[in-house]
């Protein structure tokens, strides 16, 4: 025991370095995909295991994502994900307590699906949930094969336990981040991009067309005739009708692609890497699914709502993000002129067509909630 003591005293010094620098790890970055980086990183240096895996859960669905797989069966892994409650992570997650099996063979809350799919053979596991008050993030689950000598022991329990722990608070505190980040570039009513998040990429979009002479292209489109709908039904049903034209936008992009809510009754569309044609035909299907819906039938109603759309592209029309916004506003308002209800090209626009009356910044997001003019 005593020729034992500078050894194990050793590994104690080293393993509370290894937690202190865990701590200043985590506390240095509020990026979630950096936190777990870093968790897994310790994961290896302390506990060296011969096969692991970080599983996130989703809010929505409860489902566990194998966010991070390394060892053997690391790599087939890698974005399986867990219906909520399956197997022995599932149960971890759903009732937020850490578990050591030393056989899963005799538990019966052990899926032999993935040994049965990944030709390997489980014998024991570690699992641990990621877990702040009542909010479980996921579980970090250690395997050792048949073939391992052992199981877990106690002293490896302990460390995953404080490991997760700090991998808890490190992602709380990049969550309420990104909550904080979101009230700043998130419009409340639609939950799309606002006015501020539009300038700022769109700024990042057309330096890169500038850059890599790649195309651009902005989508602009206002409600025709919105104001009656507030008038006649009230403003709780306008709001719920553009929150309907935010989802219905959203369906019709893509992932890359930015849906905003300018201002007012007034949306944006970023779409890069996109030549006009194909922004034209994006802007016709939201003016097909816009024009076809019946908007707010869970309030009982059955209203039919048309837009006028302005489409403007670079290099096609404009050289910088201003002036591809204000052209796409432009031929936007250029519909509205002729009777509304359709959708333009800034290619159509006359050489100068622009309404003194009009005298909008485009610099600067609208202020206020109403943004810019709203256009009947």
């Amino acid at each position: 025991m005593v020729a034992d003591s500078p050894v194990r005293k050793q590994r104690l010094t080293q393993e509370i370095i290894t937690f202190v620098d865990l701590g200043k790890a985590l506390t240095g970055t509020l990026d979630r995909k950096e936190v777990i980086r870093r968790v897994m990183e310790k994961v290896r240096e302390l506990l060296k295991p011969r096969a692991w895996s970080l599983l996130l859960r989703d809010e929505t669905s409860g489902e566990l994502d194998f966010a991070v797989a390394e060892g053997e069966v690391g790599s087939a892994l890698a974005g399986q994900r867990l219906s909520p409650g399956k197997g022995i992570a599932g149960w971890v997650a759903e009732n937020k307590e850490a578990v050591v099996i030393e056989d899963v063979s005799g538990d019966p809350r052990f899926d032999p699906e993935f040994d049965r799919a990944l030709g390997f053979k489980t014998r024991s596991i570690l699992a641990v949930p990621i877990a702040y008050k009542d909010i479980v993030f996921g579980v970090i689950e250690l395997i050792r094969g048949r073939d391992d000598e052992s199981g877990f022991s106690k002293r490896e329990a302990a460390m995953l336990r404080a490991v997760a722990d700090f991998a808890a608070v490190a992602l709380e505190n990049a969550r309420n981040h990104n909550k904080v980040r979101d009230l700043a570039i998130r419009d409340d009513c639609t939950g799309l991009h606002n006015a501020r998040f539009l300038h700022k990429v769109l700024e990042q979009e057309t330096a890169r067309s500038r850059r890599h002479h790649t195309p651009v292209s902005i989508i602009f489109f206002d409600l025709d005739r919105f104001k009656l709908v507030n008038d006649k039904h009230g403003h709780l049903c306008g709001s719920s009708l553009l929150a309907e034209v935010g989802e219905l936008l959203l369906g019709q992009l893509r992932k890359e692609d930015s849906a905003v809510r300018y201002g007012g009754d007034e949306f944006v569309a970023l779409l890069p890497h996109t030549i006009h044609e194909q922004a034209m035909n994006v802007a016709r299907r939201i003016w097909t699914a816009v024009r076809m819906n019946k908007f707010l039938q869970s309030m009982g109603l059955e209203i039919h709502q048309s837009a006028s759309y302005g489409v403007a592209s670079m290099p096609d029309h404009a050289s910088t993000a201003e002036e591809l916004l204000k052209l796409a506003d432009d031929a936007m308002y250029m519909v509205k002129r002729k009777g509304r209800d359709g959708v333009a090209s800034a290619s159509e626009l006359e050489p100068g067509e622009d309404d003194p009356e009009r005298q909008r910044f485009f610099t600067e997001p609208p202020s206020g909630t109403g943004g810019g003019l709203e256009r009947l």
